[in-house]
């Protein structure tokens, strides 16, 4: 019987060298593009669809304005941090080395996985001082990013590979811009969620960038003799202080770009959030008693859909505690009265009213002591019950 394994032998081989050759060409190198334009693509849109959400509950109106633009600015950072990861994987080059072995690829898919990562947790409470230092931090990582891959060029790859060795710019600095950029960015990102969580994300995904940037470095050193020289001259991440201040010096168009990005995008998030999203719908519940009319103001919402929930949400509750009562009239309004807006602004009104969390309920009685009356009573009940965390009577200017 004949011996099959030199044929056995030489189909593998041909089949290897054929592999070889694939692996060469453009369509692989396409091919490997698509899972890491896929994953980025992905939150890119998932973050898109939660500004909108974001937006769609809260419109530009009263003092929460300010807080509005700001948490808007801060998620358009990280929308645009999202699609420069989509943009520079899309435009990279196809490469002269690769690293060896399956342990680089997985600390590379690792970091990648994980830049991302933060997007399943969930957002800090709005504040305006955060919201504002992260998106000036993340605005920062950004402008880093562009201007570390304008000089990369289409050298930028997720694996362990060479294309080409640049080292002017902001790679005269370190060695590696472009993680330094990251890092920046997730730091911003970090103050936009402020927890735990977070934070131990971040840590882990820069120790997974280090061990990243290393074996590219290896490769890099294979692949350019030069390599050596450029990485004993010049920091990983932390550039020297003389060299730093010398190179911002001399950028002012870096920092024109840095402060046009700025107003770009508080101009951008300004237009979605009194622009888009400008409407004001104020849900209002109306219920008439023999001793006293009372009316639930909320705060505005931006679309009719998110303002009829409210109503729904609240007579649900309503008729669960008091099934007795008489039903009130519910309607989304376009303006509410002056005095109704100064008591939802939290300013001097001339109505006695109830304030249970961000929900006002303006007790109209005969007289403005039996108004307090009924509003003492109300506030009794509902500190017994705790059915609110905050909950307190006011009467023009004065607390009941």
């Amino acid at each position: 019987m004949p011996d099959s394994r030199p044929t056995e032998r030489m189909a593998f081989a041909t089949m290897k060298n054929q592999f070889e050759q694939f692996s060469r060409s453009k369509a692989y190198d396409l091919l490997m593009r698509l899972p890491i334009l896929a994953f980025n693509g992905y939150f890119l849109v998932r973050e898109v669809q939660a500004l909108w959400a974001y937006l769609g509950e809260h419109p530009a109106w009263g003092p929460s304005f300010g807080d509005v633009l700001l948490n808007t600015a801060s998620r358009l950072a990280i929308i645009g941090f999202i699609g420069l990861l989509f943009l520079f994987h899309l435009l990279r080059s196809r490469p002269v080395l690769k690293s060896r072995g399956v342990v680089p690829r997985v600390v590379a898919v690792m970091g990648v996985v994980l830049v991302l990562g933060w997007v399943v947790l969930p957002r800090a409470v709005p504040d305006v001082r955060y919201d504002l230092a992260a998106m000036l931090v993340i605005l920062l990582g950004n402008l880093l990013s562009v201007v570390s891959v304008v000089h990369l060029g289409r050298s930028l790859s997720v694996m362990p590979e060479a294309r080409k060795l640049v080292t002017s710019g902001p790679y005269a600095l370190v060695r590696h811009p472009l993680y330094l950029a990251e890092g920046i960015s997730l730091l911003g990102i970090l103050v936009a969620f402020r927890s735990w969580a977070a934070l131990v994300l971040v840590v882990v995904n820069f120790g997974f960038q280090v061990a990243r940037a290393r074996y590219e470095e290896r490769v890099l050193a294979r692949a350019f003799p030069d390599y050596e020289t450029y990485r004993q001259t010049t920091p990983m991440l932390i550039p020297k202080p003389a060299k730093l201040f010398s190179a911002l010096g001399a950028s002012a168009g870096f920092w024109g770009l840095g402060l046009a990005t700025a107003v770009l995008t508080l101009g951008l998030s300004w237009g979605l959030a009194a622009g888009v999203f400008g409407d004001r719908y104020f849900p209002v519940v109306e219920t008439v008693f023999p001793e006293a009319t009372l009316r639930v103001l909320t705060k505005p919402r931006a679309s009719p859909e998110a303002c009829q929930a409210v109503l729904d949400r609240y007579q649900g509750e309503y008729s669960k505690r008091c099934p007795s009562c008489p039903a009130g009239k519910a309607e989304c309004r376009k303006s509410v009265s002056t005095d109704d807006e100064a008591i939802l602004l939290g300013q001097a009104g001339t109505r006695v009213y109830l304030r249970q969390d961000d929900t006002r309920i303006v007790i109209e009685g005969r007289t403005k002591g039996e108004s307090i009356g009924i509003c003492l009573s109300m506030l009794k009940s509902l500190t017994e019950a705790r059915a609110a965390r905050v909950v307190e009577c006011h009467a023009s200017n004065s607390d009941g």
